[in-house]
C-alpha cells in the first residue's frame, strides 16, 4: 500500500474542496486530520506554488485553474495502445470491445470514447448515463466535474440514472450541478451504461468489483469512503468495455429514462 505524503494530500484536499481557502484554515483542517504540522503544511504548499499547481496570494490558496485545465486535457488525450479514434467507431450494428485493467484506466479510456462520440451528436440530443453507484463523484470530482461542462458544450441535457438509494449516493446527488440526477433502488441495468445518440457504452464490472462498490457504498463517511476509492482505482481487475451503435438498442435503453426524467429524443448523425 502507497501512503500519500504532506503534498500530496494537502493538494488532494484543495482539489475537492473546490473553493478559495484562508491559509490559516487549510492549516488547521491538516493539524485536525493529522496530515502533519504547520511547518510540514507550509513547505507542502511552496511546493505546490512551485510546481503552478496552486495559487498562494495574501493568505489566500486554491488550485490554479490553467493547471487544472491542462491537465485533465492531457488525460483525456492519452490513452494505452490499444487507443480509439473516431474512425474505429463501429458501423451501424456492430460493436467494438476494449478491456480496463482498473478504474484508472477505464476512466481514461471511457473520456477518450466519450471525446470522440460528442462530435457525431446532432443538435440538442440528450446524453444518458446509468451508474450502479455514483463511484466517480467520490475522488474524481474535478474531472467529473470538467466532464459535464464540457458535454454541455455539445447536449442541452445530461440525465444519470444511479441504480442505489444508499445513503453516500443520496449526498451525491445533492452535490453534482450541471445535469439531472435521479437514484432509483430499481436493478435496470447490471452494467454501467452510457448513451450518446445511436451509441451505446457499456461498461461490465466483475462480481468481485460490484460487492466491492456496494461494501464501500454502506459507509455514510465521504472522507472514509474516498480513502477506500482511492485504492480500489488503482487496484487491477478485468473491465470490460462495449462500444455498440444500434439505434434500436439505444432507444430500448432510453425508454427505461423516460420513467424518471422529462426530455425530448432526437438521433446522432448519420454515419
Amino acid at each position: 500500500m502507497r501512503y500519500l505524503g504532506v503534498t500530496e494530500r494537502v493538494f488532494d484536499y484543495l482539489l475537492n474542496t473546490r473553493v478559495t481557502l484562508r491559509t490559516d484554515a487549510l492549516i488547521k483542517h491538516c493539524i485536525k486530520q493529522k496530515v502533519g504540522t504547520r511547518q510540514a503544511v507550509y513547505k507542502a504548499l511552496r511546493e505546490l506554488q512551485a510546481a503552478e499547481k496552486i495559487i498562494w496570494v495574501r493568505g489566500y490558496v486554491s488550485i490554479n485553474l490553467v493547471w487544472l485545465k491542462q491537465s485533465i486535457e492531457r488525460l483525456a488525450s492519452v490513452l494505452p495502445d490499444r487507443s480509439l479514434s473516431s474512425h474505429t467507431l463501429p458501423v451501424h450494428g456492430k460493436k467494438l470491445i476494449l478491456r480496463a485493467q482498473s478504474l484508472e484506466e477505464l476512466d481514461r479510456l471511457n473520456g477518450q470514447i466519450f471525446m470522440n462520440l460528442l462530435p457525431l451528436l446532432k443538435k440538442n440530443t440528450p446524453l444518458f448515463f446509468f451508474d450502479l453507484h455514483n463511484y466517480t463523484y467520490i475522488n474524481r470530482v474535478p474531472l467529473v466535474d470538467w466532464y459535464i461542462k464540457h458535454m454541455l458544450r455539445y447536449s442541452p441535457d445530461i440525465f444519470l440514472l444511479v441504480g442505489s438509494r444508499s445513503p453516500l449516493d443520496l449526498t451525491l446527488q445533492k452535490r453534482m450541478s450541471g445535469l439531472e440526477v435521479h437514484c432509483t433502488e430499481k436493478s435496470h441495468f447490471s452494467e454501467v451504461v452510457a448513451v450518446f445518440g445511436d451509441y451505446i457504452v457499456f461498461n461490465r464490472f466483475t462480481p468481485k468489483l460490484k460487492k466491492e462498490l456496494d461494501t464501500l457504498f454502506k459507509n455514510k463517511d465521504l472522507d472514509r469512503a474516498k480513502k477506500s476509492m482511492d485504492l480500489l482505482y488503482k487496484k487491477k481487475g478485468n473491465i470490460r468495455i462495449t462500444i455498440l451503435h444500434d439505434s434500436r438498442s439505444a432507444k430500448k435503453i432510453i425508454r427505461v429514462f423516460q420513467k424518471y426524467f422529462l426530455f425530448k429524443q432526437t438521433q446522432t448523425k448519420k454515419s
